[in-house]
């Protein structure tokens, strides 16, 4: 069963608590005029605002997930409480990209499907479970937001399309940073058996992420030599093409993520060596990345 994000009321007093929470920065939403875009360019964006918002709402059960599972394992109240304010920022983060997707005609073709609201559910150790939720959503996922998200800022010239990825980069750069530290706070409980565990999960959140990020080997050797610009555009509203999304992937795991992997004592040379890609020759199947680098 999939559904849309609701953006109904419930009643004014919920309301008011929601808009308190909500609207610490509020976009110019009613500067905004679509007829000013042509059909083109706002299908394309509609189709990434759309997109964004379920991947943001899933990130609020991610988190709303992780705070439970905090608490099972009796962490520190602080880290507990430090976990608190990535829920409400992933809550008004799916409700601006999709107010900003229905602006630009709708959300129709983007439900969110009840298999992206869990993440590690059958892991039994605890420990990992909470481990492995704040590597792959915040010291993946966010990590790689950040610079994403301050791209599209640059490119967009529409000021509601470039104030709202404004305060979602603002607050995913609080989410880097809580994953890092916390990941730093719970490295050292881990045996070696659960070292080892996380070492092999690199492997494949890698490949994971390189896909999600359209990467590939034939995208490395495309990007080889070239540069990429960065630079404002006109007509754009906060949208990049897939090269761009995969460049900066690539740049971001060399300059940020594996090295901060290797201070936590991993080897993320190994795993990304020997991280599960996409290849687009042969139909698109998962390939070992022996080799590829």
């Amino acid at each position: 069963m999939t559904f849309a994000i609701d953006l109904g009321q419930t009643t004014e007093l919920l309301a008011r608590f929601h808009r308190k929470l909500m609207d610490r920065q509020a976009p110019p939403w009613d500067d905004f005029d679509a007829s000013a875009y042509d059909e083109e360019t706002r299908e394309h964006a509609r189709r990434q605002w759309a997109g964004r918002a379920v991947a943001e709402y899933a990130s609020t059960a991610h988190f709303a997930q992780l705070i439970h599972r905090l608490t099972l394992l009796g962490a520190p109240i602080e880290l507990i409480g430090a976990a608190t304010r990535l829920c409400q920022d992933e809550c008004r983060h799916a409700e601006l990209c999709a107010r900003m997707a229905d602006l630009l005609g709708g959300r129709e073709d983007c439900p969110v499907g009840p298999e992206r609201l869990s993440l590690r559910d059958g892991e039994p150790d605890a420990l990992l479970a909470v481990y492995f939720t704040i590597l792959e959503v915040c010291c993946f996922g966010e990590v790689l937001s950040v610079p994403m998200l301050r791209s599209m800022e640059i490119v967009a010239d529409d000021p509601l399309a470039k104030a709202i990825v404004n305060i979602i980069g603002n607050d995913e750069e609080y989410h880097a940073r809580f994953g890092w530290e916390a990941l730093a706070a719970l490295t050292d409980r881990l045996t070696d058996v659960q070292r080892a565990r996380v070492q092999e999960s690199l492997r494949i959140s890698m490949g994971h992420f390189e896909r999600v990020c359209i990467g590939s080997p034939e995208v490395i050797e495309r990007l080889a030599g070239q540069e990429i610009e960065i630079a404002p555009r006109p007509g754009n509203l906060a949208t990049l093409e897939d090269v761009e999304y995969a460049a900066i992937f690539y740049d971001t795991m060399q300059g940020e993520i594996m090295p901060k992997l290797a201070d936590l004592g991993f080897d993320p040379q190994e795993a990304w060596r020997t991280r599960v890609v996409r290849s687009t020759h042969g139909g698109g199947g998962e390939v070992a990345a022996a080799g590829v680098d």
